[in-house]
C-alpha cells in the first residue's frame, strides 16, 4: 500500500509514544475489539498492521501481523512480526492465553469427572443409547459421543 507523508502524518499523530521506545506504543483513536483502526480512504484498517507496512513494507500475502507484547492496541512495529494464523493461534497457546483447557479445568465444563467416567462404562456394555445418556445428563448427543470417543475430556479421569 502507498501511504503519502500526509497519511504517516496522520497516522503516527494518533500514536502514544513513550520515552523508552522499547515498550508499548498505543493508539489513541478509535478501535474496534481493542485493535486500533485507522481510516484510509473510505476503508479502515488495523493501526498496527498499517505500522508494519510503514515500517517494513508490505505484508506477505496470506500473513497475519501478530502481536509480541500481547497488547492489541500497540502499534510499535518492535513488537509486531509477521506470521500465519497457526503461528498466531501457537504463540497464544504457548503465552497461555485463551481457554484451552479440556475436560475439568475447562471453565466451560458442565459434567463432572464421575460423571464422564460413569457415561464411558455404561456405554462400554452397551446398555443404553447415547441418546439416553444427553437426556439424563443435560446435554447434547454430541457431547456423549465427544466424551465416548474422547474428543472431550482426552486427558483421563
Amino acid at each position: 500500500m502507498e501511504f503519502t507523508q500526509r497519511d504517516m502524518m496522520r497516522f503516527w499523530s494518533k500514536v502514544g509514544f513513550t520515552a523508552n521506545p522499547d515498550k508499548c506504543w498505543e493508539w489513541k483513536a478509535g478501535k474496534v475489539g481493542g485493535y486500533g483502526h485507522f481510516r484510509y480512504g473510505k476503508t479502515h484498517l488495523k493501526a498496527h498492521r498499517v505500522s508494519w507496512e510503514m515500517t517494513n513494507g508490505e505484508i506477505p500475502i496470506g500473513l497475519d501481523i501478530c502481536h509480541s507484547c500481547d497488547n492489541p492496541a500497540c502499534v510499535n512495529p518492535k513488537h509486531l512480526f509477521p506470521g500465519t494464523r497457526l503461528d498466531n493461534m501457537k504463540d497464544m497457546i504457548a503465552k497461555g492465553r485463551g481457554n484451552h483447557q479440556g475436560g475439568a479445568r475447562s471453565r466451560h465444563h458442565v459434567l463432572s469427572a464421575e460423571q464422564v467416567n460413569d457415561i464411558r462404562a455404561r456405554w462400554s456394555f452397551r446398555k443404553v443409547t447415547q441418546d439416553q445418556l444427553a437426556d439424563e445428563m443435560g446435554v447434547s448427543r454430541s457431547t456423549i459421543s465427544r466424551i465416548i470417543h474422547q474428543r472431550s475430556w482426552k486427558e483421563g479421569v
